[in-house]
């Protein structure tokens, strides 16, 4: 081969060289500007989720005063006696399950469902009843039990306010699905697709398929680390985990892939398969002659 054909198979494996090492530098540039989906995710979820908590404290306070407008209707409402079914009346116009009424002593004296045993008991050591005591003892005018999460995702509370037609204490129990929001039931939702929120230890409310049953963020992704990779319901994602007041969230996004996974290690594999591919050519076209 001619001197010049040598210095043109030289110049072309230069050339082919410096587009194969451009095309590494595009390559690395676009793989690592691109957004992390699940940084972004677990972001967007901190914000939500510190955006509820600092509503809770509203959340807790509506419910309670709904609850305690309804006892307090039913205690304005009752004239002293059962007469006519009046407590069926009071108990369907507050839409209380079961409605209690003491005398002065704590006795029960008339109660709804008019078949309940509790009539003639006294609530004073009662399980269910006797935090309501302290009205009769002048500690408090009214008092609501801790609600109570039951099968069908409703929740039940007891509410006890002052009688207005004599001494003694009105309670009313009511079962519903207004506690929910406070209860933070739906704040999976609040925090983006994909994820589980967490309180006490505890899942309270998630979206990911197949993540309901797991009881706590560890034993949904079966790891104390707070990124890494979980399987859900046959499905493979890639997860982080935030923590804002008293709620830990973890976010989720489906794996998309080695390459997207494994950014670092894709742009090593990829670089080193082009720079060899770059010295060979550039070795062949320096020894032709």
């Amino acid at each position: 081969m001619s001197k010049s054909n040598n210095c043109v198979s030289k110049g072309f494996a230069v050339i082919v060289s410096a587009v194969l090492l451009v095309a590494s530098c595009a390559f690395s540039a676009w793989i690592v500007s691109g957004p992390d989906p699940t940084q972004t995710a677990a972001d967007n979820a901190k914000q939500a989720i510190t955006k509820y908590a600092d509503s809770t404290v509203r959340l807790n306070a509506d419910y309670t005063d709904n609850i305690f407008k309804k006892a307090q209707s039913a205690s304005m409402m009752f004239t002293g006696k059962n007469d006519d079914g009046q407590l069926e009346q009071i108990a369907s116009a507050v839409g209380a399950e079961t409605v209690y009424v003491t005398n002065e002593k704590g006795k029960i004296i008339e109660v709804y469902p008019s078949d309940s045993k509790e009539k003639g008991k006294t609530i004073k050591g009662d399980k269910e009843l006797g935090q309501f005591n302290r009205l009769l003892r002048g500690i408090s005018v009214k008092s609501i039990s801790d609600p109570v999460k039951n099968e069908d995702d409703t929740y039940s509370v007891k509410a006890g306010v002052m009688r207005s037609d004599a001494e003694g204490v009105v309670i009313v129990g009511i079962t519903d699905e207004s506690y929910a929001e406070a209860a933070g039931v739906n704040t999976a939702d609040l925090c983006g697709a994909n994820t589980a929120v967490e309180k006490d230890g505890a899942i309270i409310s998630t979206n990911i398929s197949g993540a309901s049953e797991k009881s706590s963020i560890k034993d949904l992704t079966g790891s104390d680390s707070d990124s890494g990779k979980m399987t859900a319901d046959g499905k493979d994602y890639n997860y982080r985990v935030v923590k804002a007041e008293d709620y830990t969230v973890l976010a989720a996004t489906p794996s998309q892939g080695f390459i997207m996974d494994n950014k670092l290690v894709s742009v090593i594999v990829v670089n080193v398969v082009l720079i060899l591919i770059g010295a060979c050519l550039f070795v062949v076209g320096s020894k032709k002659k």
